[in-house]
């Protein structure tokens, strides 16, 4: 429990940094209209974060039931976390003041901090996913 909380802290500070990257990054590109383009990278980054969270609860909940009270737990939790995320999509879509680009690039700052972190880690695990398997 304690490596989950320290997991998910180190994970939502390194979103937050890549989110503040992107906000950068948005702001030299777009100048004009920036706005729309940071709401959607505070609420992508927001939801991300959230989804992650939320995931760890799921599967912390789920080791501890019995194999098929888990499947129908994680599936059902794994539907709520996919409807938010289509939900906030298409309001980002419909809406003018919410700019998609910068939502994707929310939703995203987890996904890349987790592959960031894992293969710039030392584990030989990691450096094996790299490696061509000879024959």
């Amino acid at each position: 429990m304690q490596t989950t909380q320290a997991l998910l802290r180190t994970v939502t500070l390194r979103s937050l940094m890549l989110a503040a990257v992107f906000a950068v990054i948005f702001l030299i590109f777009f100048r004009g209209g920036v706005l729309p383009y940071l709401l959607g990278l505070l609420f992508g980054t927001a939801l991300g974060i959230l989804n992650f969270r939320q995931l760890g609860v799921t599967i912390e909940k789920a080791v501890a039931m019995s194999p098929s009270k888990a499947q129908t737990y994680a599936t059902v939790h794994y539907f709520i976390r996919f409807s938010l995320v289509a939900a906030a999509l298409l309001v980002s879509i419909l809406s003018e003041q919410i700019q998609v680009l910068g939502m994707v690039a929310g939703l995203m700052t987890v996904k890349l901090i987790i592959y960031m972190t894992q293969l710039l880690s030392g584990s030989s695990k990691s450096k094996n996913i790299s490696k061509r398997k000879e024959e």
